[in-house]
């Protein structure tokens, strides 16, 4: 029966090593880490949570956004975006004047500090608008500062997004803001983000194409010992009249309900209530399976 020695085997195994590394150099291959993604891209979606939210990344929301970096799900914009229209982020920016606000969107996007003139310029782009995120993001996530950024870590900045109209609610936004706070249900721990915000659905198929929409952003915990996620069909919305409401985040990439993952013992994510405007007034969100177990309030004015 043929078999190699020891030390055969070591030495093959150790030209083989010596082989790849070589092909890589060559072929121009970036390296990868163990946990398969570029070093780069675990950089910059840490520097998202660091420079945007003020935290160290969880470990299942950093796996989960550099996965879609790395095979192209989403692209640097589309990351941002993720980050600067969270409930989490939407919660820090209500608390912030108008300079702590243009300081992060420079850390986040650019690399920098903020320069005089850069900062004087967007102080009177945002001073008479309550549009501040929606204007910011723009700004910055089109610029070729931020496009070099992301070559850099070897990243596609991507297309131009069209942002929602966000109201960032500092005091004198009362009409777009909300005080719902935390809720808990079902092992889930529900933060509101403090706003809502009008979008309009795009869908030529649906006869609510062109509707009014009011997106509710919030953020998830699961605060049980066994993995949970927030079951759409557990949830029942009413408007004003008293009449049941659509939700309709299904028409809604990114943070709807239907697209929700379940979240292991501790996870966090961000997502959204999408609901059919029918007028100003009182709306109502039930949680539930056979009974109302919890019942959010808000009212919403356009």
């Amino acid at each position: 029966m043929f078999s190699l020695s020891r030390s055969r085997i070591v030495a093959r195994l150790t030209a083989i090593t010596i082989f790849i590394a070589v092909f890589l150099n060559y072929t121009g291959i970036q390296d990868v880490r163990a946990d398969g993604f570029n070093p780069g891209i675990e950089t910059f979606v840490t520097s998202l949570y660091s420079d945007c939210l003020g935290r160290s990344p969880d470990p299942s929301g950093l796996n989960d956004w550099c996965t879609k970096l790395a095979n192209g799900t989403v692209s640097g914009k589309q990351c941002a975006y993720g980050f600067f229209f969270s409930s989490e982020f939407q919660t820090k920016a209500n608390q912030w004047d108008d300079d702590t606000l243009i300081n992060a969107y420079y850390r986040v996007f650019l690399n920098r500090p903020a320069d005089p003139s850069g900062k004087s310029y967007w102080t009177s782009r945002i001073a008479n608008t309550t549009n501040d995120i929606s204007i910011l993001f723009t700004g910055f996530a089109d610029s070729a500062e931020f496009a070099n950024k992301c070559a850099s870590y070897g990243i596609t900045a991507g297309n131009h997004i069209d942002v929602p109209t966000t109201v960032r609610s500092t005091g004198s936004e009362a009409a777009h803001s909300t005080s719902v706070g935390t809720v808990n249900f079902d092992g889930l721990q529900i933060t509101f983000g403090g706003y809502y915000e009008f979008v309009t659905l795009r869908n030529m198929f649906s006869d609510l194409d062109g509707a009014d929409i009011i997106r509710i952003p919030f953020h998830i915990k699961n605060t049980g010992r066994e993995s949970n996620y927030l079951n759409p069909f557990a949830v029942t919305a009413y408007g004003p009249s008293g009449r049941e409401v659509d939700e309709v985040g299904i028409y809604f990439d990114g943070d709807n309900l239907w697209e929700s993952d379940s979240l292991r013992p501790g996870a966090e994510d961000d997502r959204a209530f999408y609901l059919v405007y029918e007028g100003n007034g009182t709306y109502y969100i039930d949680l539930g399976y056979w009974r109302t177990e919890v019942e959010i309030s808000f009212n919403v004015t356009k």
